[in-house]
């Protein structure tokens, strides 16, 4: 039988179902090509790129159509899938955060077993938005770093 975890973020509470294992097939087969493309060689920016827009959208909708949320405490309930746009306009953290939530419903033991949890990726992210921000070598006139 398939769980349902109800988790808050941001505010919102988020009712997140467990997904069918055909679903939840297709979902593996796409987060294992971004673990093994990033995670496993310690980049989170390698991670990111092998992300698509269609992953995400993928990813995204698969999960929706398993979630309702509420606003008010659980007096109204909605379905995810119906009122994305609205739910997630301007709250991209709070869509990802999400999104990590539905991962841990369906995937949190698998994904434990790679050693992929929140304080990894935490630690991944980290270490790549310092290698951004580090001051990279001057560019000679000659176009090459001096």
């Amino acid at each position: 039988m398939r769980k349902s975890v109800t988790k808050d973020i941001d505010g919102i509470t988020f009712t997140i179902q467990q997904l069918g294992a055909k679903d939840g097939r297709r979902v593996l087969t796409r987060i294992t090509k971004v673990v093994g493309s990033g995670f496993a060689g310690d980049s989170f920016a390698a991670a990111v790129q092998a992300l698509t827009d269609a992953d995400v959208d993928f990813l995204c909708d698969t999960f929706a159509a398993n979630t309702t949320y509420s606003e008010d405490g659980g007096q109204h309930t909605y379905e995810l899938a119906k009122l994305f746009d609205e739910i997630f306009a301007d709250k991209y953290g709070t869509m990802l955060r999400w999104l990590w939530a539905c991962l841990e419903v369906s995937f949190g033991s698998f994904l434990g077993e790679l050693g992929i949890t929140p304080g990894v990726v935490s630690e991944l992210k980290t270490k790549a938005m310092a290698a951004m921000a580090a001051p990279s070598a001057p560019i000679s006139s000659s176009g090459s770093p001096s």
